[in-house]
Formats: structure tokens, C-alpha cells, sequence
């Protein structure tokens, strides 16, 4: 339509100059207002035309991380902090304010008692599951001796198996639904920890809005792979029992650390599946591997809070219980868009003012033009 518009008006324009009708000064004052008209709406055609999905999903991590970055520095110093490359902070009674200036996107925090409020972190033991919720199945997956296996098995049948854990053999119970099935359990992990608040996913439809409070509990030497969490949102892990070890990883390493994205999963939204086959615990790693990466340690009732694009792999010293969930924040909001285009879910074309709305206006567009097919679902291995 872009193209056509202006082929029309100098049809026109040209009939017109055929006719001698430019020789009556109104009629030349009109044609050329036609003619300029057409050019016009031409060019906001063709803007429209290029401000489209096709635009936003080209395969570029659309989130200035340097720029973040250096925007992390100025606040450490108006702050009077300094900056430890090689640590993550440990932040306690972290403000909003605080974590988008310091952290949002660019940089990991622990919040120690992030958590301490809720009734799960004493409450929720062995006993307490195995009364009440002993014959439920949950998803496990089990590791042994090279080889991983995903089970169905009842709570009861896999507390059996919890202190069994081994170099060679342990099992992860990594369940997206659980919590989800009963409210009662849903009950001891509130209230949320005040950082959700700038979470943006509650403004998509709920049908379509990413699967909150991934239930894990892992027997000793257990361990998630090495990965990046789906559609880049920040990740959130809550500690309730135990003790995990976290290895995290600046963006810009995947290279060395061999990482692919042949695959998809479905949280319900489709995403671009960023993972690694290796160990960053393996020996493999420890040999092989020249990758830069920061080390931490999260005990009971810390809030770990880790920023999108960072690959990272958590490994559980002893049996661990914890939850996870995520938000994504308005600094990263881009990013999360330019992964819904390329997961598929998000294939229509964006007004051409969508870059100038404010980011609710935005993620509410989003939400009415995202595409899930509800009837295919596949597990997310944190």
C-alpha cells in the first residue's frame, strides 16, 4: 500500500497536467496538495510497515548490558559502595529503589531474610509432606551413573530415596504444578517479597502467564543444568532447607561454555531453550573450561535474586528444599518481547507507536496478540 499510494497520485497529478487543468490556479493548488498528501501517508505507511514484530525479534540481546552496567557503577559510588567483580553482594532489607539502581538486569544479589516472614520456612518438613501429602505424585528426576530418567513418583516413595543421594546417583523432585494444585501450601509462601511488585507478568491474560512457584527438593549432589532461564526473565529462588551452591556466568560466554539453542520448552509460552551439556561442577569444567563466573553460597530463608542472560547452575550440597519463581521488570521488559518473537508465540505485526507507550499500555498488546496453544505443555528443569 506504501508503494501503490504514490504510483496513484502521479497518475493523477500527471491525467491532471494532461488536461491543462494546472493552468487554473486552484486546481494546481489543489493537485499538488493531492499529490503531496499521497507522498506523505506513503512514508508513515512504509514507517508503519517497518515497525513491525519482524523488526523487534532480530536476533540481537536487545538489553544494554554495558550501559546497565556502567549505570550500576555510578550508583555504587553515589552509594559510597564499591563494585567486587568476582562476588555476589549480599543485600539485606533490599529496597526497589535499590535493587533497579544496583541490580535490575545487570548484576546477582542474595537477599538474606528475604523469605523469614513466610510459614513454609518451619513449617514445611519430611513429616508434614509425608502425612498430608504422601500418596500425591510429583515429577523427580532421577540421575544414575551418567544417566537421567524423569519419574512419576508419589512424595512418600521419593522422602524414601532423599538421603541417598551420591556423586553418582541422586534424585531432583522439580515440580511446576504441585504448589499450584493446592492452596493451602500456596498459603505458606506469602506474603511475596516486595520486589514482585515491579514484577510485569501479572498484566498478561492468565492463561498465558508464565508458571510461578517451581516446587524443588533435591536429595545431596543434586543439581539443575547449566542454563539461562526462559525468555530471559529474572529468576527468583527462595531457600527453605538445606544449602545450594550457585555457579553464575556474565552474559557474552556462550561460546566457551558450548552453549545451544536448537531446543524449545513451553512455560506455557514457547522460548528458545539456552543450555549447556556441561557440568560447571564436573570435572570436565574444572579442566577444560576457561570461563568467568561468580561463586556463592544460599542458606535457608535467602532470596537469590539472579538477572536474565546470565547462565548459571545451582548444585545442592545436602537435601535441599526450595521454590523458584520470576518476574520480568520494566528495565528488561524489551527483552522478554524480542523472546516471545522468537519462541513463535508473538508473530503479529506492532503498531507503529508500540516503542513510544508506556510499558503497561505495552505488555497489555502483548498479551492480546500472544498465540498458546494451552494443549502443549512440556517441563521446565530449573
Amino acid at each position: 500500500m506504501g508503494l501503490l499510494l504514490p504510483l496513484i497520485a502521479q497518475m493523477a497529478f500527471y491525467r491532471h497536467r494532461k488536461s491543462n487543468k494546472l493552468k487554473d490556479p486552484v486546481n494546481a493548488v489543489y493537485s499538488y496538495f493531492v499529490y503531496v498528501t499521497a507522498l506523505l501517508v506513503s512514508l508513515v505507511a512504509i514507517l508503519f510497515y517497518q515497525t513491525t514484530i519482524r523488526d523487534i525479534a532480530r536476533p540481537s540481546y536487545s538489553f544494554d548490558y554495558e550501559s546497565a552496567f556502567q549505570s550500576r557503577l555510578l550508583a555504587l559510588r553515589r552509594n559510597k559502595l564499591e563494585h567486587n567483580e568476582n562476588e555476589v553482594p549480599r543485600h539485606g532489607n533490599l529496597t526497589n529503589e535499590q535493587f533497579e539502581g544496583l541490580y535490575d538486569g545487570v548484576w546477582p544479589v542474595i537477599v538474606p531474610g528475604g523469605v523469614d516472614r513466610w510459614p513454609a520456612l518451619t513449617k514445611w518438613s519430611r513429616d508434614y509432606f509425608r502425612g498430608i501429602y504422601g500418596r500425591d505424585y510429583v515429577t523427580v528426576s532421577v540421575f544414575d551413573r551418567g544417566i537421567m530418567e524423569g519419574v512419576n513418583w508419589s512424595v512418600e516413595d521419593f522422602l524414601r530415596q532423599i538421603d541417598a543421594g551420591s556423586s553418582n546417583q541422586w534424585t531432583y523432585l522439580q515440580d511446576e504444578h504441585f504448589l499450584r494444585q493446592h492452596d493451602d501450601l500456596l498459603e505458606d509462601i506469602v506474603p511475596a517479597p516486595s520486589l514482585l511488585s515491579l514484577d510485569l507478568l501479572p498484566l498478561l491474560p492468565a492463561k498465558v502467564r508464565p508458571w510461578s512457584s517451581l516446587f524443588l527438593w533435591g536429595s545431596a549432589y543434586s543439581r539443575s543444568p547449566l542454563h539461562v532461564d526462559p525468555l530471559n526473565w529474572t529468576g527468583i529462588s527462595a531457600l527453605l532447607h538445606g544449602k545450594k551452591r550457585w555457579r553464575l556466568f556474565p552474559p557474552g560466554q556462550d561460546n566457551i561454555l558450548q552453549a545451544t539453542n536448537a531446543l524449545r520448552t513451553r512455560v506455557p509460552l514457547n522460548s528458545v531453550k539456552y543450555q549447556s551439556a556441561i557440568d560447571a561442577f564436573g570435572e570436565y569444567f574444572q579442566k577444560n573450561i576457561r570461563a568467568r563466573f561468580l561463586e556463592v553460597e544460599q542458606y535457608p530463608g535467602d532470596l537469590l535474586i539472579i538477572p536474565g542472560g546470565w547462565f548459571h547452575q545451582a548444585f545442592n550440597e545436602i537435601p535441599t528444599l526450595a521454590i523458584s519463581t520470576q518476574m520480568i521488570t520494566p528495565k528488561t521488559a524489551a527483552t522478554f518481547i524480542e523472546e516471545l518473537c522468537r519462541g513463535g508465540d508473538l508473530n503479529r505485526s506492532l503498531p507503529a507507536w508500540f516503542p513510544y507507550m508506556n510499558i503497561q499500555r505495552q505488555m497489555n498488546i502483548v498479551g492480546q496478540r500472544l498465540n498458546v496453544d494451552q494443549n502443549q505443555t512440556e517441563f521446565y528443569f530449573i
